[in-house]
């Protein structure tokens, strides 16, 4: 059964600037689209019959890997070489599930030769005769014929009075109370989401969202607590529909503060809930606006082949009926165009209340997606957090049979950094993980005050460990130095880290990854200096020692060993 999926959809405005050159809208609008289809498909002999008369008039074109296109025209006027209707849908295999088959179709509706609607919707389906694994649901993507038309300095695109931009809009200290009295405005047609970034500003880039939802909303975006406050100003007594650090807010069209209930469908997305799954909140968004904004078009609306029949009938009716007016005719003629005016006016109430439920359900629809995407969120932190008390688990195993040997240990003090760093491995393995690597550099270290490395150890179970684990946030150099004397440095300097011969000393296999060690304790004493480098590992919550001895060698040293 042939049951598309949407993928994508916009439609507004485009009217010519005054840098194009064309005789109308239609022309630039046509010649993109075909300019579009050339470098869209893959090579081939019928790409040099694409910017025809079939692409302008009405016509079919296929190549030899699979794809098709076709074009309808309706009211096609040969003096002004535009039409009112026009119709393009492309069909192609997806190159990567051999069962899906990609849709796109383009429509145009002409109001003048300067001015047109322009619409796109793209839509995938899996072929009839396929049978095979179901392929997973694409990442939403915005075509590329949609970006060439909003980027053309031959138009300018509109909806309604608003001209659309391809990257989101920031607000600035002074910006909110123009915000809010568009947000309230009863004639605004589209949705407005707003961004409030505070932390987790990377989860969800604004010009990347708006650029997917152009057309079906817009975006505004924040980071400036300035406009936070003149929101909540603006919003007064209104608090429901103010948008929170680190949330998106979707205001629908005709928001009504005076209804009590009304907040309810603006709704809000907090981005900690998205954390790990950024593309599920984009797929919800879109998904929603792009259904939404189906169903507010105009019922009568062209938007591909079958819209534009649906319109052919209509006229045709109108047609009879007109002709009906003018002769008298026979009574089967009148009796048979009287029956077509019920039937279409039945299908028209018919598809009216269809689209009433379909808002009615759009609310409960938008809830159950949601939810359903909190919980699966949810399901997959509580499987991380099974993992994760797994670990802990054999790791708590490992200490209770390794108590025999911390008494051993005990017995004797260590003599070198060597044996040191082998007791601080038995005493602290609820803390801390010594790599073979580092037990190598602290034989080969000519460091020999144990006691300033002993120091060193302890400070790297407790103090450190409490930063990474516990405190989790501020200046951990800083904080790690005002607590121990002791200088920690997070990183290396650029001109070490511009070496791949010396970044790769500063690696190590853990658990079969690769980790960065970068990270390290300074210590110095009788002209010898000790450094331990390490990596965290907030899953089992260990800070893991890589090296535990003489300087790593930098560029700085290299250049004084060759200076010598």
């Amino acid at each position: 059964m042939f049951n598309p999926q949407v993928h994508y959809r916009t439609s507004f405005e485009v009217k010519k600037s005054s840098l194009s050159t064309d005789p109308s809208v239609f022309q630039t609008v046509v010649n993109l689209v075909g300019n579009w289809l050339y470098r869209h498909g893959q090579k081939s002999e019928a790409n040099r019959n694409i910017l025809k008369p079939w692409l302008f008039r009405g016509g079919t074109w296929r190549n030899e890997h699979g794809a098709q296109a076709e074009v309808r025209v309706e009211e096609y006027d040969e003096e002004s070489r535009t039409a009112l209707y026009w119709v393009f849908r492309y069909e192609h295999p997806d190159r990567d599930n051999p069962g899906r088959v990609w849709r796109t179709d383009v429509a145009l509706t002409s109001s003048s030769l300067e001015a047109a609607v322009f619409s796109v919707t793209v839509t995938w389906y899996i072929r009839n005769d396929f049978f095979g694994k179901e392929p997973v649901i694409p990442q939403v993507s915005v075509p590329r014929i949609v970006r060439n038309v909003l980027e053309s300095d031959f138009l300018y695109s509109f909806a309604g009075m608003k001209r659309l931009q391809a990257t989101a809009q920031q607000l600035f200290t002074g910006d909110g109370k123009s915000l809010y009295e568009y947000i309230i405005n009863i004639d605004r047609k589209l949705p407005v989401l707003v961004m409030n970034i505070n932390s987790l500003g990377h989860l969800l880039n604004p010009d990347g969202l708006q650029k997917i939802l152009v057309g079906s909303g817009i975006v505004y975006w924040y980071d400036d607590v300035d406009v936070y406050n003149e929101m909540n100003y603006m919003w007064g007594g209104n608090r429901e529909y103010q948008c929170a650090a680190d949330t998106i807010r979707v205001y629908m069209p005709s928001l009504d503060r005076n209804r009590p209930s009304d907040y309810k469908r603006h709704r809000y997305f907090a981005l900690y809930d998205y954390e790990e799954r950024s593309g599920e909140l984009l797929r919800i968004i879109s998904q929603n606006l792009f259904r939404m904004s189906a169903i507010n078009m105009d019922i009568f609306s062209v938007t591909n082949i079958e819209s534009l029949n649906s319109y052919i009938q209509r006229k045709k009716l109108k047609a009879l009926k007109d002709a009906a007016n003018l002769h008298e005719g026979s009574i089967e003629d009148r009796e048979y165009i009287h029956a077509l005016e019920q039937d279409n006016e039945i299908a028209h109430e018919n598809l009216r209340d269809t689209l009433d439920k379909l808002k009615e359900a759009d609310d409960q629809i938008l809830d159950l997606a949601v939810k359903v995407e909190l919980l699966e969120g949810r399901e997959a932190e509580i499987e991380n957090q099974y993992k994760e008390f797994a670990l802990q688990q054999a790791h708590f195993s490992e200490l209770s049979g390794e108590l025999e040997g911390i008494r051993e240990l005990w017995k004797s003090f260590p003599t070198n950094l060597e044996e040191l760093l082998v007791l601080f491995k038995a005493i602290s393995p609820d803390k801390i993980v010594i790599l073979d690597d580092a037990l190598r550099s602290a034989r080969e270290s000519k460091f020999q005050h144990l006691g300033l490395a002993w120091e060193v150890l302890t400070s790297t179970s407790s103090i450190l460990h409490d930063l990474y684990f516990k405190v989790q946030s501020g200046n951990f150099e800083m904080l790690f130095a005002n607590q121990t004397g002791l200088e920690l440095t997070l990183k290396e300097s650029s001109a070490t880290k511009d070496s791949t011969r010396l970044m790769a000393l500063r690696k190590r296999n853990y658990n079969g990854e690769l980790v960065d060690i970068c990270p390290h304790i300074k210590a110095e004493k009788g002209g010898r200096d000790l450094r331990l480098h390490y990596f965290a590992d907030n899953v089992r919550k260990l800070i893991v020692i890589g090296h535990f001895g003489d300087h790593l060698e930098t560029v700085g040293t290299t250049r004084r060993k060759e200076s010598t």
